[in-house]
């Protein structure tokens, strides 16, 4: 059974387990995530495997800052634009067209992937010392609530998981909300920490442009 490790001193030991195929549990802004290299297809199927997730059911990447996103995407779209502006780092999936690249096992075959950035400062550490990017989903069994401390991450997952990062419990253990930018119309596939509200104006065109709103 793996001890929890102080994520502040950790990221390194994580980062090579990593390397090394593993599966590391580690804190992020909203939940407890676990993740693994995402050019290794063993490692993801071990992933879904450990959750019991559907092989087919895609798995979303953390990336450590928005700048990784042209690596990984075909093409963004100005939707996807403007909310990668406005709420990254922030508890905001969004699925955009994936690179050839990736590895079948992340799009489920789709050609899209989910992309987002973490505001953890310790968590964007960890997936820097990745690569920049990772793998990754909530710590959980597929249907049940996301862990939110290390201790319900060994409770849950136990032996499953190689190396997991202790950042405390989650203040507010809400999953991230997810925008699907590659549809037509766009759509909000799931209403999370960020409410339906939020994210409306930018799904009808209201939203502010650059200038008016957030600055980037």
């Amino acid at each position: 059974m793996p001890i929890p490790v102080p994520i502040a001193s950790g990221v390194f030991e994580a980062a090579e387990v990593i390397a090394n195929g593993g599966i590391v549990a580690f804190p992020t802004d909203t939940v407890y995530g676990v993740g693994v290299d995402p050019w290794d297809g063993a490692a993801l199927r071990r992933l879904k495997q450990l959750k019991a997730r559907d092989a087919s059911k895609p798995i979303a990447l953390l990336l450590s800052n928005a700048s990784v996103l042209p690596r990984i995407c075909e093409h963004l779209t100005a939707l996807a634009e403007r909310l990668a502006r406005d709420f990254f780092p922030g508890p905001l999936t969004l699925v955009v067209w994936a690179s050839a690249d990736l590895p079948r096992e992340l799009s489920g075959g789709r050609g899209t992937v989910g992309v987002r950035v973490p505001d953890h400062d310790d968590a964007c550490r960890f997936i820097q010392e990745c690569g920049g990017l990772l793998a990754a989903t909530s710590a959980n069994l597929s249907g049940r609530p996301p862990a939110a401390s290390a201790q319900e991450v060994v409770a849950t997952l136990g032996d499953g998981v190689t190396f997991i990062l202790d950042g405390g419990p989650m203040r507010v253990a809400e999953a991230s909300s997810v925008v699907d930018t590659t549809s037509e119309p766009p759509r909000i596939l799931r209403e999370g920490a960020l409410v339906r509200d939020v994210l409306a104006p930018y799904l009808n065109g209201s939203a502010p442009m650059a200038s008016e709103g957030r600055s980037a």
